[in-house]
């Protein structure tokens, strides 16, 4: 996305600080690496009339926001104790294996980054994770399986 596109971007969005977060989530969500780049993070700053510490505050607190280039896709594993406690590290194991890369790792084709992520508020769920902006829940082995499968081949989840 060249400067003019993210300026349309920010550009629907009221120049105010109070929506500093949700102009970084947009131009976030519309860079093909899933990233937050350093002329992402200037133009935020200006448009809602903040200093770039307070920018580099909201991105370094939401574990959604990163300014590092990620996969196509997100795929979260949650860490909360109740999904832990059902399952959730099983799960963890078999998208490690799977997609042949740690928590943090993104696959050599850039498809799939695999993150860790706190709670989602979806505790009956257990264990969940979350694709993109979608949370599935319960899942086990076999259904994690299904879902980065469906990743890896270019399918949505």
């Amino acid at each position: 996305m060249d400067s003019t596109e993210k300026e349309r971007v920010v550009d629907r969005f009221p120049r105010k600080p109070d929506q500093l977060l949700a102009v970084l989530i947009a131009l976030q969500d519309n860079n093909p690496q899933n990233y937050l780049s350093e002329e992402d993070l200037d133009l935020a700053a200006r448009h809602v009339n903040v200093t770039k510490a307070r920018v580099y505050g909201v991105t370094g607190y939401y574990s959604m926001l990163s300014t590092v280039p990620r996969g196509r896709h997100i795929l979260r594993v949650c860490r909360s104790p109740v999904c832990r406690m059902v399952g959730g590290d099983a799960v963890e194991s078999v998208l490690v294996e799977q997609l042949k890369v740690d928590p943090g790792g993104t696959t050599a084709d850039r498809a799939v980054t695999l993150e860790h992520t706190e709670c989602l508020g979806r505790c009956h769920q257990a264990p969940i994770i979350m694709i993109d902006a979608t949370v599935h829940g319960p899942v086990d082995g076999k259904k994690a399986t299904e879902l980065a499968g469906r990743l890896q081949q270019g399918e949505r989840s």
